[in-house]
């Protein structure tokens, strides 16, 4: 058990954290919301062996709040930190599309040829201290936008932005869109194709792995990288009706499993069905012929390369 009496307004981070039986690091993070408003009190995300459950539904200030922390890791330290950080008031859009759709007139600033993962700070639809970041995760170009959102300004941005791009068919997207997109340009999504138990060698993101550093597990990819891996995230497409979803078996002709499926659509952009995953290294060719499985039938797919296209 674990409790704490918050004294402030303001959301809470709470951090779990220990070793599997391999010795690999886990840790799960959990936010808790003390507020005087009706708003979310509390969410988590990451190692599902590690779980916090709370005594109530909403916390004020000055209430008492109790965790029970439980871990699925047998005899092992868990460790739990706290941390205390505002309420967030900050805001972001995603301004994404061809160049002539994000073509505004609504700062001063060269947005359109920041160069990319740099960001400014400026004016932006008559809003000061906006940041204007040249990233995303949908390969389509464009910018993020984050401001602070007090006195209007999220309405303010948001009907600016719709205003501007009424003549260029701009329309509001949602997650759904962003994960397709990301899926056509073979973006990693973490939970899905990579996470905790994947090894970066193998999801193709050899090119960040610093061995010249530190970090965690480095003996061990260090010899995976000297002997070779044995299976790799691939794409494919469909080449019979169907679409391929997260953890799909992948299977060779004779019906023997030679993966799994971390990713996969109906893309609407390629008017395909696409998707990644992990297969031996026997079938990580391009042009290779393997099976999805789905709802107990073999699908034929062929391994393709990256960016869908």
């Amino acid at each position: 058990d674990f409790t704490f009496v918050p004294t402030k307004i303001g959301s809470y981070m709470i951090t779990v954290e220990g070793r599997d039986a391999r010795g690999n690091n886990v840790s799960k993070v959990f936010y808790s919301y003390v507020s005087t408003n009706d708003q979310p009190y509390f969410s988590g995300d990451g190692y599902d062996a590690l779980t916090i459950s709370t005594d109530k539904q909403k916390y004020g200030p000055t209430d008492t709040a109790r965790l029970d922390v439980f871990s699925q890791i047998p005899d092992r330290d868990v460790f739990l930190s706290m941390e205390r950080g505002r309420v967030n008031r900050f805001q972001i859009l995603h301004l994404n599309g061809k160049k002539g759709s994000v073509e505004m007139p609504l700062t001063d600033t060269d947005i359109l040829n920041l160069k990319y993962y740099t960001f400014i700070r400026g004016h932006f639809a008559g809003i000061d201290n906006v940041i204007i970041s040249a990233t995303g995760y949908t390969g389509a170009g464009g910018v993020e936008i984050y401001f602070e959102d007090k006195d209007g300004a999220a309405d303010t941005i948001w009907d600016a932005i719709f205003t501007a791009g009424a003549d260029r068919g701009i329309k509001p997207i949602g997650l759904g869109a962003r994960d397709t997109l990301r899926l056509e340009m073979g973006f990693c999504l973490y939970g899905n194709d990579i996470d905790d138990s994947t090894s970066p060698l193998e999801a193709g993101l050899g090119w960040i792995t610093k061995f010249s550093k530190d970090f965690t597990n480095k003996a061990f990819f260090e010899k995976q990288k000297e002997t070779g891996i044995r299976k790799k995230l691939v794409g494919f497409e469909m080449q019979e009706k169907g679409i391929a979803r997260h953890d799909h078996q992948i299977k060779d002709f004779e019906g023997s499993i030679i993966g799994r499926v971390s990713s996969g659509t109906q893309s609407p952009s390629l008017a395909k069905a696409i998707g990644m995953g992990y297969v031996d290294m026997h079938f990580a060719s391009v042009g290779s012929e393997i099976y999805i499985s789905i709802r107990n039938s073999l699908l034929k797919a062929k391994v393709v390369k990256m960016p869908f296209s």
